[in-house]
């Protein structure tokens, strides 16, 4: 659509394409927060509710909140 909208003003089409941001892709957010996220690994509820890291994954990962919330209450919905 754009080559035809700027079929007589190829410059015109240039700059708006360097006007656009970079593109960035989602996967090169993810090492840093994999690594976050092992810190976590192998403890529970209680061992993050003692060391003050609940809130955190709570707010950072909350897939993972959700898990150890019903391993701790099973019976809550």
């Amino acid at each position: 659509k754009l080559g035809e909208s700027f079929k007589t003003d190829p410059k015109g089409l240039k700059d708006l394409i360097d006007a656009m941001p970079a593109q960035t892709l989602v996967t090169d957010n993810l090492g840093d927060n994999a690594k976050d996220l092992a810190d976590y690994n192998g403890k529970g509820w209680d061992d993050l509710y003692a060391s003050n890291q609940l809130e955190t994954v709570r707010t950072k990962f909350p897939d993972l909140y959700e898990k150890l919330k019903k391993e701790k209450f099973p019976n809550q919905d």
